[in-house]
């Protein structure tokens, strides 16, 4: 059986979540937690790279238009980090520049309302980060834990 990746769209507030079909060709938004903290968020994605049968994760790192680091592309690292040593599956990160206007535009051309925008943008942002991945960005490797 072939198993799916996750996309990460990780939010100080909100996380959203997508997940690949089995053939890692399309990537589809599937849920936004809320943000509880980290100890609290790598149980919930724990879980729910149980509940999708995840072979791979794949966060977004939020990096300057220039390529420079950003506090939010610091906390996304640490996140990382914390998280390989809590699951046995690869974890890397991602070029995610661009992604959230990506979404919200996506989601204004849906005719999305504002209110249902909020809901989704996360979820959006999740599975470009995903289709990114799946099309070949180039991805930075996470140390895991080897369970």
């Amino acid at each position: 059986m072939m198993k799916r990746w996750m996309g990460i769209d990780l939010g100080r507030a909100r996380i959203g979540l997508a997940i690949s079909d089995p053939l890692r060709l399309i990537a589809q938004g599937v849920e936004t937690l809320p943000s509880l903290g980290f100890q609290s968020d790598i149980v919930q994605i724990g879980q729910r790279i149980n509940h999708y049968h995840v072979e791979r994760v794949i966060i977004g790192w939020p990096i300057h238009l220039n390529g420079a680091p950003t506090q939010q592309s610091q906390y996304a690292e640490k996140f990382a980090e914390k998280l390989g040593l809590h699951i046995t599956i690869p974890v890397f990160l991602v070029d995610e520049r661009l992604t959230s206007m990506q979404a919200e535009q996506i989601l204004r051309e849906g005719n999305f309302s504002r209110s249902s925008r909020q809901k989704k943008i996360d979820q959006v942002a999740a599975a470009l980060i995903l289709e990114s991945a799946l099309k070949g960005s180039p991805l930075i490797s996470v140390p895991h834990a080897d369970h």
